[in-house]
């Protein structure tokens, strides 16, 4: 075989080797850059997890909850102690787990989720809320006077439905009273309608 056969051979498989060597290299740039992104994307973080704020408030709500439970579990809890205890328990459960699948919680809601309800009252607090309901108990009144008088002197339709709201509330708050003047347990919530005065809408 002559040096100008062996040498147009040689030449001729060039162009296919450098193309096959191409091909190899652009493979290889394609799952290099598959891998990178893959692994980017494992890296990064899951836009659908928790902030870190929201990961805070998930833990306090938690700690909130742990507490509920732990004062529930009282040997000298008494009934209405415990169904508040277990009410909390319940509402910080649900606050986060709401936030842990993304849903929006309001800050009254959290607030009132994180709310641990005292074991017990002492003298000072329990005259600090008689003192507080008695408020609204006036407040409640000096509507009702400011009302009647309006609807009197106006010629104005009378307010019926304002009026009932705030009877309802006055006899609820009159009742809150008489509880905690005499030593009775008397649930948060209801204490908490008790020491605002009532808003009606009329």
């Amino acid at each position: 075989m002559s040096a100008l056969s062996i040498n147009f051979r040689f030449w001729s498989v060039v162009p296919a080797a450098a193309l096959f060597l191409v091909a190899f290299l652009a493979t290889g740039c394609e799952q290099s850059t598959e891998s990178f992104r893959e692994i980017r994307n494992a890296q990064a973080t899951n836009p659908n997890a928790p902030s870190e704020q929201t990961a805070d408030l998930i833990n306090r709500l938690q700690r909130a909850k742990e507490m509920d439970l732990g004062q529930a579990h009282r040997a000298d809890v008494s009934a209405v102690g415990w169904e508040d205890d277990m009410i909390q328990a319940g509402k910080a459960d649900k606050a986060a787990k709401e936030l842990s699948h993304g849903i929006e919680v309001s800050q009254s809601e959290l607030d009132d989720a994180l709310f641990v309800p005292p074991a017990s009252l002492s003298g000072s607090e329990r005259a600090r809320l008689i003192n507080q309901v008695q408020q609204a108990i006036r407040a409640d009144q000096h509507q009702e006077d400011t009302v009647t008088a309006s609807a009197t002197m106006g010629g104005s339709r009378y307010p019926t439905r304002s009026m009932a709201v705030l009877e309802n509330h006055k006899q609820m708050a009159e009742g809150v009273l008489k509880d905690l003047e005499v030593g009775e347990d008397v649930h948060w919530q209801t204490l908490n309608q008790a020491t605002q005065a009532a808003r009606p809408q009329d």
